[in-house]
């Protein structure tokens, strides 16, 4: 292989892999999404770093340039989609006791929009949406969120099985009645405020 299509193909291998790995951390749930535009770089560069010394590595093995590059990408990925959500974890954690031990409170890797859902694994959540000036906009269980960009947010909603066709309550009737000590010791109460687009989505998730 000539000197132009080496350096082409370790370019290839170590800089797009690099980006192709936050690809795969963020399609995993891995990714800062609160910090998602400050931290792609720097994610990103750390990859790029890594295939390059794993790349450098299996090169130097094996003096085959195509299967370096082959077995580069191969390794990558699988560690990629196999310890990222692990790594993480393990990170926030890490920083979390640093920041209790001086007294400042804990941090997450998921935006407001994205708490109201998070945890929720396979149980159901259900949602009042409100306008900002308390209209109806929809009630039920959450069957798709968005995971769209910042400030961009919607939401599927299944409407609630009842025998009597009810109206959507008002806000005022829903805050007071998640205020009980029924409801917060039953359920996991969240209230979404979004100031750009201007709705308030109140989600019940039923505690374990």
């Amino acid at each position: 292989m000539n000197t132009f299509n080496s350096i082409l193909l370790e370019l290839l291998t170590i800089g797009g892999v690099g980006s192709l790995n936050y690809i795969l951390v963020d399609l995993v749930g891995a990714t800062d999404k609160a910090q998602v535009n400050s931290n792609r770089r720097a994610i990103s560069l750390v990859f790029t770093a890594i295939d390059m010394a794993l790349y450098t590595l299996i090169q130097q093995a094996t003096h085959k340039q195509v299967a370096s590059a082959l077995l580069t990408i191969a390794i990558s990925f699988g560690v990629t989609l196999l310890l990222a959500n692990p790594a993480q974890k393990l990170i926030y954690w890490c920083v979390n006791k640093v920041r209790l031990g001086s007294q400042k409170t804990e941090v997450e890797a998921v935006s407001p929009w994205e708490a109201t859902y998070i945890n929720a694994s396979d149980k159901p959540v259900f949602a009042y949406c409100y306008s900002f000036d308390y209209k109806p906009l929809g009630w039920g269980y959450l069957a798709y969120v968005s995971g769209d960009a910042p400030n961009n947010y919607s939401v599927n909603i299944v409407p609630a099985i009842s025998e009597n066709m009810e109206d959507q309550p008002s806000y005022t009737e829903v805050a007071e009645n998640i205020a009980t000590n029924e409801i917060q010791n039953t359920y996991d109460v969240q209230q979404h405020i979004n100031f750009k687009q201007q709705f308030i989505m109140i989600t019940l998730m039923k505690r374990s």
